[in-house]
């Protein structure tokens, strides 16, 4: 119950700031949710929609896992580029757009997805509060945990046959937040850990 209220409140707070948003791209309002691999930013991006579902809000989570290149080159320029070249033009169109979509089976990019638009757009996963979509979000989360914690988190829940990549992988997100800057530019902080 205790992480229930919690992400009820943090819920509430984040509608509230968004309930006059002072930046849209076309008719979406944007929202970006970044932190380390664990943290919870698929559970709170879950949140976060289906709150503004209930309000009939039309809504779309887009999982920054789904358009990395791969383990080796997750956080580097394909993802920006994928940002700035697809979905920020595919946003601001207020039109239908194609994104592409990795298989981590096949361990390369397989058929682009198609998405339609909506009120609100929620970016969620490590990469996803960097400048290239922060400048253009209503909103930027940042959520806390630590290296320790997420690791177990991620392992969990997609096995422990990814130790290796995963730690190779928080190196590469610590390199990323440092240089991009996420945590210091976020508009708003939330404590992932238990």
């Amino acid at each position: 119950m205790k992480d229930e209220n919690k992400f009820s409140q943090v819920v509430a707070a984040i509608a509230s700031a968004l309930a006059d948003p002072t930046r849209q791209i076309g008719k979406t309002t944007l929202v970006v949710i970044d932190g380390p691999s664990g943290s919870g930013k698929t559970t709170l991006a879950k949140r976060i929609g289906d709150h503004f579902l209930s309000l009939s809000t039309s809504t779309l989570i887009i999982h920054a896992d789904d358009l990395y290149n791969g383990w080796e080159d997750a956080l580097g320029e394909s993802l920006t580029e994928t940002f700035t070249h697809s979905l920020l033009p595919g946003l601001e169109s207020g039109q239908a757009y194609f994104l592409p979509r990795f298989d981590w089976i096949l361990n390369e990019y397989s058929h682009p997805f198609y998405q339609l638009s909506a009120d609100l757009v929620i970016v969620e996963g490590v990469g996803a509060g960097q400048a290239a979509l922060r400048a253009a979000s209503a909103l930027s989360i940042w959520i806390e945990v630590s290296d320790e914690v997420g690791l177990i988190r991620v392992l969990n829940r997609d096995g422990a046959g990814i130790r290796k990549e995963m730690h190779n992988f928080q190196i590469s997100q610590r390199a990323h937040f440092s240089k991009e800057k996420t945590k210091e530019s976020a508009d708003f902080f939330f404590d992932g850990a238990p």
